[in-house]
């Protein structure tokens, strides 16, 4: 399900993956749009960790993670319309991490 993010430079149009990730998201978009900081925080990592532990052996866990990774969406179209191939590119180096389990999952570097 999509859902609108309002923030003082214009809205975002996201998924919702439920609290306390969709609050995460909104950290993060807040952090990105309104004042350039181009990484997450420990909160939102810890968050990530718990949304996809949630989805552990669960059927729905495909459609759960493309949603996740959907939402960074806002953020690679803006580097791209501004034409920053290479920050638009170089997001996913800040989207890789170890889980407990060894799994790659999610980094907050800048």
């Amino acid at each position: 399900m999509e859902r609108t993010v309002h923030l003082a430079g214009g809205d975002v149009r996201t998924y919702t993956l439920g609290k306390p990730m969709d609050g995460s998201f909104d950290r993060l978009y807040a952090a990105f749009f309104e004042k350039g900081i181009r990484s997450s925080d420990e909160k939102f990592r810890k968050t990530a960790f718990q949304y996809f532990d949630s989805y552990l052996h669960d059927v729905n866990a495909p459609a759960a993670h493309d949603n996740y990774f959907i939402c960074f969406t806002p953020m690679w179209s803006a580097f791209m319309t501004s034409g920053r191939l290479d920050l638009a590119e170089g997001r996913g180096s800040w989207l890789s991490s170890r889980s407990r389990n060894g799994k790659v999952l999610i980094q907050a570097n800048s």
